[in-house]
């Protein structure tokens, strides 16, 4: 068992939170039913949480709150959730833990709000009403079936490419792809006189496909050591098949392997987090960065020059079509002789970084050019957009 000064050292999160007396009803059964559906946790009674303190409990007040939690918990949630309730003490205050296991029968939920409004996840250190597609991945995790495995019935299996995966699969396994391999693979099956592909196949197709994952990490994986090589298959039909193909070397070690092969890529960082109900790996191009922040200064300098009629744009896009002389922008523009707005025009646009002189350390040479440069190219993109 965990002891009591760990404990203390601990912030409050998935799996544990502290209160010095108990809360109502309503807090603690949410509390206990996201620990159910979760990873299971820990409920501390008679510990502050901040500031951090042991405030400990009346010993003669134990055994009635032992009671009355268990009450509670029996009276209100559903499924049946069986808490392992204990006494402690710590250098002479009584502290009561109960104790939460992962549930085996998800979604738990308030019996007095049912399942749609009343099941609850821990996000952090606080409980969050579930969603639908949450309560749908608990109930996949009852049923002990992965999001990949289901049938798409929108979509019949003769209007999927896969020609793509067939050849990949092919060349790593020497195995031609036949409905008898798909079924086998459990990428595909017969439903109601219907041929339907199941999620898993068509995320191997070549249709074009956006994936949102609103689902937390599996239970088992801790957040705060994501490069150990922890592993808990949560598309359970995909993950064989990424292993035959070699996709997949072995398990749990996938950020691991990218972040070791970013390396060779300074310019590119991968990140993590958990967003609310979600789990987001992020792969940053750092010239990206830096080019949306020139966008943000360029906008600005677009808007005022939208605002009035200028040459700005015009000969800015001449540029870019050619690289030419004052001279050659005057005769493009229709003037007669070089303007002196045509100089000023020019002078601004090139003061701004938008165009340069092809001849730089001769301002004067009669050789003398306008090219855009790729804060101009920036530039124009955005105008094209208004």
């Amino acid at each position: 068992m965990t002891k009591i000064s760990d404990i203390l050292q601990q912030p409050e999160g998935r799996r544990l939170e502290l209160k010095a007396q108990l809360p109502s009803n309503a807090e603690l059964v949410k509390s206990i039913i996201s620990f159910a559906n979760d990873a299971g946790g820990e409920f501390y009674l008679g510990i502050q949480d901040n500031p951090r303190e042991v405030t400990g409990l009346q010993e003669d007040s134990l055994i009635d709150l032992e009671e009355k939690i268990s009450n509670i918990i029996h009276d209100q949630c559903t499924p049946v959730i069986l808490p392992e309730i204990l006494f402690l003490n710590h250098e002479g205050k009584h502290i009561i833990l109960t104790r939460i296991h992962k549930g085996s029968a998800p979604p738990y939920h308030l019996k007095s709000k049912g399942e749609k409004n009343g099941t609850y996840i821990r996000v952090g250190s606080s409980n969050r009403q579930a969603s639908e597609e949450i309560i749908a991945e608990l109930e996949r995790q009852k049923q002990n079936i992965s999001y990949d495995s289901e049938l798409i019935f929108s979509k019949p299996f003769d209007k999927l490419n896969i020609n793509a995966f067939k050849e990949l699969f092919f060349e790593k396994t020497g195995e031609k792809v036949s409905k008898q391999v798909l079924s086998k693979l459990d990428l595909y099956r017969a439903e109601q006189g219907k041929e339907l592909p199941t999620i898993a196949l068509l995320l191997l197709s070549d249709d074009k496909i956006e994936i949102t994952s609103p689902g937390k990490l599996m239970p088992s994986v801790d957040f705060s050591d994501m490069e150990s090589g922890q592993s808990d298959i949560r598309n359970k039909v995909l993950a064989p098949v990424f292993k035959r193909l070699g996709i997949i070397e072995q398990w749990g070690n996938g950020l691991k392997l990218i972040k070791e092969e970013l390396q060779d890529y300074p310019e590119i960082v991968l990140s993590w987090k958990e967003p609310g109900i979600a789990f987001r790996v992020t792969v940053t191009n750092k010239k990206y960065k830096q080019q949306f922040e020139v966008q943000q200064e360029l906008q600005q300098e677009l808007q005022q020059e939208l605002q009035q009629e200028s040459l700005y744009g015009k000969v800015l896009k001449l540029v870019q079509e050619h690289t030419s002389s004052t001279q050659e922008l005057s005769i493009a523009l229709g003037q007669k002789s070089i303007s002196g707005q045509l100089y000023n025009t020019a002078n601004k646009l090139r003061e701004d970084g938008l165009i340069e002189w092809t001849i730089p350390d001769k301002p004067k040479s009669s050789k003398q050019q306008y090219k855009i440069t790729q804060k101009g190219d920036i530039f124009l993109q955005l105008l094209n957009k208004t």
